[in-house]
């Protein structure tokens, strides 16, 4: 966002800098630096994810004033950095331009709701301007799960897969009509995500793929995958539609061997055929319990009412999963 309005940044601070000593060609410093930079003419923007802000606070202005009190402080640097983005992004969508839909999900589009995100979605859906509020707003995403197959056994796994004893796929046909009906029935559907297992082990997901992308009130396919299965060319090239991205996630720290040189492929597969991805060294797993019998049959409908995180809607051969997740709960295990 600074370089869009000729801005250069000087470095980056983090903890973790030798994890990621680079980012865009700008280097990562440790926080110790800050005690070097003059705190006449210089500003430090703090661009923290806004979740973690509101979590934390003010813990990262205080870490920041501990190396340099008096050196000036923007709190609102993720706030900031849209506000410069949302010109140029202003003027890609009255240009009819693509949007690269990775670097929207990257800027928080989706989780804030980003107007001109939204407007784009509806463009490259085919969803005309006098149809919106005519049908039900009742699901904007949902999930489908593909099969239960997969190439990790994650003891705890959130979809249960290392326990099914007969695993399945979901197939074609009912894939695409529950999907199609889904969508039918909805004013609007921004994204479809496909979850597993490994989405990239179903063997007809070519076809699934370019069945999908028919659907013409959808804004576009999430794919979420480990990275562990290098897509097949086939499904490379598909993936390169502008209506696709792929959720990557980090597990280099978990797997060895051939597992964890695929994930490496597969990343320079996804860069080799410009493919959108999302991918975040960063982001780590999150334990949200495990699946012993906590004896709570009775309680079940209230602890689902009053759960604190956003509902999970998910769809697994013809049948709707509703599911809450109590952070709380996730905490105390």
């Amino acid at each position: 966002a600074l370089r869009m309005n000729g801005m250069e940044p000087l470095f980056f601070v983090d903890r973790r800098y030798k994890e990621c000593p680079c980012i865009d060609g700008i280097r990562v410093e440790p926080p110790e630096k800050l005690a070097l930079v003059p705190y006449e003419g210089a500003i430090i923007i703090m661009a923290i994810n806004a979740e973690v802000i509101r979590v934390f606070d003010r813990e990262p202005l205080e870490n920041i004033k501990k190396y340099n009190p008096y050196i000036k402080v923007m709190r609102e640097g993720v706030n900031v950095a849209n506000i410069l983005r949302s010109a140029h992004c202003y003027q890609k969508l009255y240009e009819n331009r693509v949007f690269d839909l990775a670097e929207c999900l990257d800027c928080g589009g989706e989780t804030r709701l980003c107007s001109i995100y939204q407007k784009y979605l509806y463009r490259i859906a085919g969803v005309p301007a006098s149809r919106v509020g005519s049908r039900s707003q009742k699901f904007d995403w949902f999930g489908y799960i593909m099969g239960q197959y997969c190439s990790l056994k994650c003891k705890d796994c959130c979809e249960h897969v290392p326990y099914f004893k007969n695993p399945v796929f979901s197939k074609y046909d009912t894939i695409l009509s529950d999907c199609s009906k889904i969508a039918a029935s909805c004013e609007f559907i921004r994204y479809i995500e496909l979850v597993g297992g490994e989405p990239f082990l179903h063997p007809d997901l070519e076809r699934i793929l370019k069945g999908l992308l028919q659907i013409r009130n959808v804004g576009y396919i999430k794919i979420f995958t480990n990275g562990t299965i290098v897509p097949k060319d086939e499904v490379l090239k598909i993936l390169t539609s502008d209506r696709i991205v792929v959720d990557l996630s980090n597990y280099t720290s978990q797997t060895t061997g051939r597992l964890l040189e695929n994930i490496h492929k597969t990343m320079d597969k996804f860069k080799e055929y410009n493919i959108r991805y999302i991918y975040s060294e960063s982001k780590e797993w999150t334990d949200w319990g495990d699946f012993h019998d906590r004896g709570r049959t009775r309680n079940l409908p209230i602890i689902f009412l009053i759960a604190s995180a956003q509902i999970v809607i998910g769809y697994f051969r013809g049948y709707y999963i509703g599911a809450r997740i109590n952070m709380q709960e996730s905490k105390e295990g």
